[in-house]
């Protein structure tokens, strides 16, 4: 059983076939079109060219905002300004298959749920922390996107008064501390040489004071966050994605101390905070998950 996968941003797009094992058949990546109708046409030109013999069971698509999958609507891509996209129409109109669109850290999180650090585990959450900190609830094996399709905006929980402001207006949103961007800014005003977080990690490997004071804070910042994510739901596991992640190792010390003290749990439960093990396809493979049948009955 084979899907088509469809994962699109501000920047790229990237198009795929997808097995009922979550293994990816094939994909290709190109720059996103400026225009919806031209992603739409793109996405299924490549999928033809990608389908051959298959017979593809429908489409799944990642959305770059906030989406009402219910609706196969697109509400609002801050990335491109496009609003109320009958975005699973159109690419259906192109493909002439059934589709259906989440959110895009929904879809990761769906991904990591069938195929990847979640495998049988019914509830979890998975976090994006790179550019900003987004998360996606999978609950009862199911994705959770709340009344109006915004639930998991972990990012702008308060977790510091005395922080940056957030682009959403709030004062020490978690974004605003410990996303990447705002980790290389905490660390340039301390007097660090470096142009991104990544360089702030590798001074932290090299054992530079200021920079693991700095990934020290970022950790505690997330912690506290995580801590609030945990104590609303109680998940089995709360996996991290995004470009962090691939430094989870020395934040994770700082997060797990922060939640001892925060995160109320069983003894025999404590809360669990795992790297992605998709990595970088975990959206266009939970793409794929949105129309390929669930392995068990959650």
């Amino acid at each position: 059983m084979i899907a088509g996968a469809v994962d699109f941003g501000g920047t790229k797009l990237m198009v795929g076939l997808v097995d009922e094992h979550g293994k990816i058949i094939e994909q290709r990546t190109v720059p996103t079109p400026k225009e919806p109708t031209d992603v739409a046409d793109s996405a299924a030109s490549m999928l033809r060219e990608m389908k051959g013999d298959h017979t593809l069971v429908g489409v799944g698509s990642t959305v770059p905002g906030l989406a009402d999958s219910r609706a196969g609507v697109l509400r609002y891509a801050p990335a491109h300004g496009w609003r109320d996209l009958p975005w699973a129409q159109m690419l259906s109109e192109q493909t002439g298959l059934p589709v259906r669109i989440a959110n895009d850290v929904n879809a990761c999180a769906l991904a990591e749920q069938r195929f990847g650090a979640g495998r049988g585990v019914a509830d979890l959450i998975w976090v994006t922390v790179s550019t900003g900190v987004g998360a996606g609830l999978v609950l009862n094996g199911r994705i959770f996107e709340g009344a109006h399709g915004i639930a998991g905006e972990i990012g702008h929980i308060v977790v510091t008064e005395h922080g940056q402001t957030c682009g959403c207006g709030h004062k020490g949103c978690v974004e605003s501390v410990a996303s990447g961007p705002a980790i290389a800014r905490r660390a340039q005003l301390a007097g660090l040489d470096v142009a991104d977080a990544t360089g702030v990690f590798a001074l932290a490997r090299q054992g530079n004071d200021v920079a693991r004071w700095m990934v020290a804070e970022a950790g505690k910042y997330l912690g506290r966050a995580f801590a609030v994510a945990f104590n609303l739901f109680d998940p089995e596991m709360l996996v991290v994605g995004g470009g962090v992640a691939r430094s989870l190792d020395l934040l994770l010390p700082h997060i797990e101390k922060t939640m001892r003290g925060r995160a109320i749990s069983l003894p025999e439960h404590p809360p669990r905070v795992v790297a992605t093990e998709l990595g970088y396809e975990a959206a266009l493979v939970g793409a794929a998950a949105l129309v390929l049948p669930a392995p068990y009955s959650a």
